[in-house]
């Protein structure tokens, strides 16, 4: 019975993985919000059954691929979220802090993404870690079509110095996106995988405390501070690109950190005031895309760091 309810979960393991990554193959517009999820089967399957079933029904699923896609993709599935989603799901049966989880997981996550980066450049001669600046910004200003070639006066020029300098500003910012992506993956694909295996009968591994409550640790000030020194020390100093690059990264990585902090201190008074759910979540949704309010949630949230507003607010009056 035991062997039987195994092969069972191993088949729908093997096809849902089959079917997300063909999915996300065949349908562009779906292929970064499938990526986010690509991880689950595998995940949830080796915290249920073990890590080696779950590594034998990635193989599987990138054999069956193999048959429909070229031999690059399958392979790059494989080793960048089947065998991550695996590792996390081992650590999951592993460790019990939620935080400690998430961290383990973005850790891993990283790590399979770099490898396989590392050996698609070794292999294919393209990082994807340092992309050409170059095809990038013919690409975007293909994309601008005729209509950028009729602006008036040096318009145009002007135009393409912003496109070149955006694409250099993204290259420098790669880092950050591959963290905040495999952060976003991680959290997506524990808080799903511990719901189905709710859902299955066990108890949920994973979970989130209320958004009101979420609280950083103040270490991050550190990353803000070097941040900072290595932007001042760096500037007007092409030979010291690196350090501008850790720098940017690291104010980058601690500004989002802030702006969370500050939004969880508006959801904690808003909570507070009444306000209904919906409103307060479209309203944390939002606010980080103004970028007036993205400052001064920002700012609201380093506060917070070191005064603890909302403990403080608490407090009764004497």
């Amino acid at each position: 019975m035991v062997a039987s309810s195994v092969w069972r979960d191993w088949v729908i393991c093997t096809a849902a993985g089959c079917f997300l990554f063909v999915a996300g193959s065949l349908a562009p517009l779906l292929a970064l919000p499938l990526m986010l999820v690509y991880p689950c089967p595998a995940l949830l399957f080796s915290y249920e059954r073990g890590a080696r079933r779950a590594l034998s029904s990635g193989l599987v699923v990138s054999m069956i691929l193999l048959l429909l896609l070229p031999p690059f993709y399958p392979a790059m599935y494989f080793f960048t979220f089947w065998v991550s989603g695996t590792l996390i799901g081992a650590i999951a049966r592993r460790v019990e802090g939620h935080g400690d989880l998430l961290l383990a997981g973005v850790v891993v996550s990283l790590a399979c993404k770099v490898a396989v980066a590392m050996a698609s450049a070794r292999l294919t001669g393209i990082n994807i870690l340092m992309p050409d600046a170059a095809e990038m910004e013919r690409v975007l200003i293909a994309l601008g079509g005729s209509g950028l070639y009729s602006l008036p006066g040096g318009g145009a020029f002007s135009h393409v110095e912003d496109i070149r300098d955006t694409v250099n500003f993204m290259i420098m910012l790669m880092p950050f996106s591959m963290l905040i992506f495999s952060s976003i993956e991680v959290l997506v694909c524990c808080f799903l995988s511990s719901r189905i295996h709710m859902r299955r009968g066990g108890e949920p591994f994973f979970s989130l405390p209320p958004f009101g409550s979420w609280s950083l640790p103040r270490n991050i000030l550190i990353a803000l501070v070097v941040g900072f020194i290595c932007d001042r020390v760096s500037a007007g100093r092409p030979d010291l690109y690196m350090v501008r690059q850790v720098g940017a990264n690291l104010s980058a990585a601690s500004r989002t950190l802030f702006i969370i902090q500050g939004l969880a201190v508006a959801y904690h008074f808003m909570e507070n005031a009444g306000l209904p759910r919906f409103l307060r979540i479209i309203l944390v949704l939002f606010a980080p895309l103004l970028s007036p309010m993205g400052d001064v949630c920002a700012i609201v949230g380093i506060v917070d760091i070191g005064f603890d507003l909302r403990k403080r607010m608490r407090r009764k009056p004497q």
